[in-house]
């Protein structure tokens, strides 16, 4: 598995990347034919040999230099006003 595409009856259930963060691909029930169903997968690395259906999805962390830093403190500190009638003019 690497990264790639895939179809399901001729609609994109959507992408794929080994790291992830999504490796597994949902097909809601109204895509599913009776009888047979056509799956096309179009892989971007390497070919593969097999295809894998799961009853439950499988999530994978994205690496350390994809994720998102903490967040950062947003307080905004305003500078001090003059008081009014205080303010010299030149």
């Amino acid at each position: 598995m690497g990264r790639g595409f895939v179809w399901f009856n001729g609609v994109l259930l959507g992408r794929y990347w080994e790291v992830g963060p999504q490796v597994t691909l949902y097909a809601p029930a109204p895509l599913w034919l009776a009888g047979a169903n056509e799956v096309v997968v179009l892989e971007l690395d390497h070919p593969g040999t097999q295809l894998e259906l799961r009853a439950d999805p499988t999530w994978v962390a994205p690496p350390p230099e994809v994720q998102h830093p903490p967040k950062a403190d947003k307080r905004v500190i305003a500078p001090q006003c003059p008081k009014r009638g205080s303010a010299t003019f030149q």
